[in-house]
C-alpha cells in the first residue's frame, strides 16, 4: 500500500557539516531525555510524530576503525588492497591513502599528538602477523583525546554507559587488554595521559554505544543524542547516514503518538546481551514465535514436521522445544547449527549458491528464520542484476522474484515496519518486477484493459512509497540515485501508461 501524503513542513533538523562534534540543531525539538530503570536514559516524543518525520541530525563526536581492524587509511577508514596503495602521513608517518586522507578532520587530532609525542606507526603492519597492531585502539585513543583538547566533550563523552563493571567478567575484557589498553598504556607510553580505567571505559563506551557507519568500508562512530533512543526490536525510528561527513539522522519510521520511547534497533537478544549488556524484555523477545513471525523458529529433528521454539523465551530463559512431539534441543546444538550456517550465509554469493543455501536451510530452519531471511533479501536483489539483466529472465525467474519479493517485504512490515531503508529497496526491487510482468501481459494482448489498470495502479502506488524511502538517503548514496532516477522516469513513465489504457 501507499503511504499517507505527509506535510513538507516535516521538522528538518540539519546539522552544519563544520558543526562541532556531537552537536544537533533540533528547534523546536521533538522529543525529550527521560530516565528509566529499564532503559536507563532515554528520549521521548514530546509531539505527535508523522512517519518519515526527522526527528534529530547529529555530527560525531568520536569516530574511528571498527574493533579488532587490521591495516587501514586512518582518513578515510578504506583497507588497503596492497602496499602500492599505502602512503604515509608527511606529517606523522601513520598510515593513509595520501595527502587528501593525511589532512582528514578524522585523522588530524590524533596526528598531531603523535608527532609531539613522537609517536611512530607500528612496526608490524602485516594484518596476517600475531603481533599485527589492532586499528580499533585508534578509535579509543581518538576518544582519549578529548580529555587533553575538549574538555566539554570530554565531559558528554563521560555520560554515556560503559558497563565497566559488568565487561570486567567477560573474555572481551581480556581482549580490550591485549589489544587496546597494553600498546596504548604501555607500548607507547600513553598512561601518563590516560589511566588504565579511562581506556577501559572508551572501550566500554564505544562497544555499547557506537553506530556502525559506512558503505564499502565501515567505520564507527559515537552519536551522543542517537545512542539515547531505546532498544525495541520493532523500532518506530531508524537512521540514515552520510558517512562522509560523519553524521546521523533520525527518522520516525511510522507515526509515534507523543509520550511514546523514541526506539531503534540493529541487533537481537543474544546480541544485546553479548555486547550491549542487557536483557531484551519486549513483546517480540518474550514470544516464542517472535509475533508470529517465528524468525528463530527451527525445523525439529525428530518428529520433521513440529516447529522448535524457545519455550521459555518469556522468562529469558531458554528451552529449545518442539511444538509437536516435546522434543527437545540442548541451547549447544542449536549454538552450532546457528553457527554453522551463519558462518556459511556470510559466504554465499551469486543466484544458485544463494538458492542451493536455501534449499538447504529447507531442512533445518523455518522460511522465515533470520538465517535463510538474509540470504532471501540479497536474493531478491541478485534476481536481474547478475549475469542476466532483469529484462532478459524468464518467467519462471521472473516469478521467483516476485514471490520472494512478497515473502520478504511481509515479514519486514512486521519487525521494521514503515520507512526503512531495507523495505524501501524491496519495495523497489518488487515494482521493477511487477513492471516488467505487466509489460509482457500487455505485449500477449490477452488481458483484461481493468484488471492491468488495477495492477499498474497498485505498482505506482508501491513505487511511491519506495521513492519516499529512499530519498531520505544522503545523496551520495546508490538509494538516493535510485529514488531520483526512479522519480524522473519509471514514475512518469507509469502514469503516462495508466492514462493510456483509461483512453482506450
Amino acid at each position: 500500500m501507499g503511504r499517507k501524503k505527509h506535510s513538507k513542513k516535516l521538522s528538518t533538523a540539519v546539522v552544519d557539516e563544520n558543526a562541532s562534534a556531537g552537536d544537533t540543531n533540533e528547534e523546536p525539538k521533538l522529543y525529550t531525555c527521560e530516565v528509566s530503570p529499564i532503559f536507563g536514559r532515554y528520549l521521548k516524543s514530546k509531539v505527535e510524530i508523522k512517519k518519515g518525520t526527522l526527528i534529530l541530525s547529529e555530527k560525531y563526536l568520536v569516530a574511528g576503525p571498527m574493533r579488532s581492524s587490521g591495516l587501514i587509511c586512518l582518513g578515510c577508514h578504506s583497507e588497503f588492497r596492497d602496499n602500492k596503495d599505502r602512503r604515509q602521513c608527511s606529517k606523522c608517518s601513520w598510515p593513509v591513502c595520501g595527502e587528501k586522507c593525511a589532512s582528514s578532520k578524522f585523522h588530524v587530532n590524533e596526528c598531531k599528538f603523535f608527532m609531539e609525542n613522537k609517536i611512530p606507526p607500528p612496526r608490524v603492519l602485516d594484518n596476517n602477523s600475531e603481533t599485527a597492531f589492532d586499528f580499533g585502539a585508534i578509535t579509543v585513543l581518538r576518544g582519549l583525546l578529548l580529555k587533553l583538547n575538549n574538555e566539554h566533550d570530554w565531559k558528554l563523552l563521560q555520560t554515556l554507559e560503559h558497563h565497566s563493571q559488568v565487561r570486567k567478567d567477560l573474555p572481551l575484557w581480556e581482549e580490550n587488554v591485549k589489544n587496546v589498553v597494553e600498546p596504548l598504556g604501555k607500548r607507547y607510553e600513553l598512561n601518563k595521559f590516560f589511566t588504565d580505567e579511562e581506556i577501559h571505559n572508551v572501550c566500554g563506551i564505544l562497544e555499547v554505544n557506537a553506530f556502525e557507519l559506512g558503505e564499502e568500508f565501515s567505520y564507527r562512530g559515537i552519536f551522543p543524542s542517537a545512542a539515547m533512543m531505546a532498544h525495541e526490536c520493532i523500532p518506530n525510528a531508524t537512521h540514515f547516514e552520510d558517512s562522509k561527513e560523519g553524521i546521523i539522522q533520525i527518522r520516525s519510521t511510522v507515526d509515534i503518538p507523543p509520550g511514546t520511547p523514541i526506539t531503534g534497533t540493529t541487533q537481537r537478544r543474544r546480541m544485546l546481551v553479548e555486547t550491549k549488556f542487557f536483557e531484551c524484555v519486549c513483546d517480540r523477545c518474550s514470544d516464542p514465535a517472535e509475533l508470529g513471525t517465528n524468525m528463530s523458529t527451527l525445523l525439529c529433528p525428530k518428529c520433521r514436521t513440529g516447529h522448535v521454539l524457545n519455550a521459555k523465551a518469556k522468562d529469558k530463559d531458554i528451552l529449545w522445544q518442539c511444538s509437536s512431539c516435546q522434543a527437545i534441543m540442548y541451547p549447544e546444538e542449536v549454538d552450532l547449527l546457528l553457527d554453522k550456517y551463519m558462518s556459511t550465509a556470510e559466504s554465499t554469493n551469486g543466484v544458485r549458491a544463494s538458492e542451493t543455501f536455501l534449499q538447504d536451510c529447507s531442512k533445518y530452519f523455518h522460511k522465515n528464520h533470520f538465517v535463510p531471511f538474509g540470504v532471501k533479501f540479497n536474493l531478491c536483489q541478485a534476481y536481474g542484476r547478475e549475469k542476466t539483466p532483469i529484462q532478459e529472465l524468464h518467467e519462471s525467474e521472473l516469478e521467483k522474484k516476485l514471490v520472494l519479493c512478497q515473502e520478504v517485504l511481509e515479514i519486514l512490515d512486521r519487525v521494521t515496519p514503515g520507512y526503512t531503508i531495507t523495505r524501501g529497496l524491496i519495495l523497489y526491487e518488487l515494482q521493477a518486477t511487477e513492471i516488467l510482468m505487466s509489460r509482457r501481459l500487455f505485449e500477449t494482448r490477452k488481458f483484461s484493459k481493468a484488471l492491468l489498470k488495477r495492477r499498474l495502479e497498485g505498482t505506482v502506488k508501491i513505487l511511491m512509497e519506495a521513492i519516499d524511502i529512499l530519498s531520505f538517503a544522503h545523496e551520495s548514496t546508490p538509494e538516493y540515485a535510485m529514488a531520483a532516477a526512479a522519480k524522473a522516469e519509471t514514475l512518469i513513465d507509469l502514469r503516462r501508461w495508466i492514462n493510456i489504457l483509461k483512453s482506450k
